[in-house]
């Protein structure tokens, strides 16, 4: 049987030629705008691996290993009796204890960006060169702003403490903002209890702290 298109008006041009490139054309622009979003930002790479410590982006998950790039989004996550050291840009650098998980959702390379810490321990060192453009941590203890400083956050006789080796953090949680010196720290016994007042730690404390990270 012959189909044949009536023309819009007398001597108009048929319409096949325009839905041909409607059709065609709309499944490649998707195609290509799926592949330019698709496409890891990479934050920075693994320094040191000991034991088991993996990545999971979106529904991709990978093994680290030293050398192995980080990416925004990554899910990074230590097993039982592992350690992780990542650098993010040239300045910002991670160590992660056991049975910790640290999510990277956005790290703009030597701009500052935001972590979330979901378990475990986690030390930041955050170098001077870049005072302006801070690094914020989040996590059940509120959030930490990091303005070029060494802090360790997790867990520290049976709470959530943070403290500051290094530097100024400003703390936000329970419905408090405060400021954390060098050498002070703070305690927080369960997710949206106002923390501790600022506090010398002990250096028994410190070093245990050190230790679940180091």
């Amino acid at each position: 049987m012959t189909h044949n298109i009536a023309p819009s008006s007398a001597g108009s041009a048929p319409l096949r030629p325009c839905r041909r490139v409607i059709l065609i054309g709309t499944p490649l622009a998707a195609f290509f705008s799926h592949r330019a979003t698709a496409e890891p930002t990479t934050a920075g790479h693994v320094e040191d691996v000991k034991g088991e410590v993996t990545a999971e982006l979106g529904s991709q998950r990978r093994v680290l290993v030293p050398r192995a790039d980080v990416f925004n989004g990554d899910d990074v996550t230590t097993a039982e009796s592992s350690r992780a050291a990542l650098l993010l840009g040239t300045d910002t650098s991670l160590r992660l204890g056991a049975n910790a998980r640290v999510r990277l959702d956005r790290f703009i390379i030597n701009a500052g960006g935001i972590l979330t810490l979901e378990a475990g321990p986690l030390l930041v060192d955050k170098g001077h060169g870049n005072p302006g453009n801070p690094l914020q941590v989040r996590g059940s203890f509120g959030l930490i702003t990091v303005r070029g400083t060494q802090i360790f956050v997790g867990p520290s006789q049976g709470r959530i403490g943070i403290f500051v080796i290094d530097g100024v953090v400003d703390v936000a949680s329970g419905g408090q903002e405060f400021v954390l010196q060098r050498g002070e720290g703070t305690d927080i016994s369960r997710p949206g209890v106002r923390p501790t007042l600022p506090a010398i730690w002990s250096e028994a404390r410190i070093r245990a702290a050190l230790a679940s990270v180091g």
